[in-house]
């Protein structure tokens, strides 16, 4: 199976240019195997990775009205003093 392939929207240069920037002069001045550039490199990466999820999360339909009522009916019931509002 292929993986989705999510298009970044244009205002993830701002988040990701600083990262990307760091990491080239981070390479420029230690080598691509060091330590810090392998740091910096999973930063990056984990930056890129959070905006694609948040891209991915973003564009799911919001659930209907019987998806909802699907959901809380496999929540537990609400009784005693945990039901109540503090």
């Amino acid at each position: 199976m292929a993986a989705r392939h999510i298009r970044l929207p244009e205002s993830t240069r701002d988040r990701l240019q600083p990262l990307n920037s760091t990491y080239g002069n981070i390479v420029r001045r230690c080598g691509k195997s060091s330590p810090e550039a392998l740091a910096a490199r999973v930063e990056r990466d984990v930056t890129r990775v959070e905006i694609q999820l948040e891209a991915l999360v973003n564009s799911a339909p919001a659930p209907n009205s019987e998806q909802l009522a699907r959901l809380r009916s496999l929540l537990p019931p609400v009784t005693g003093a945990e039901g109540r509002a503090a």
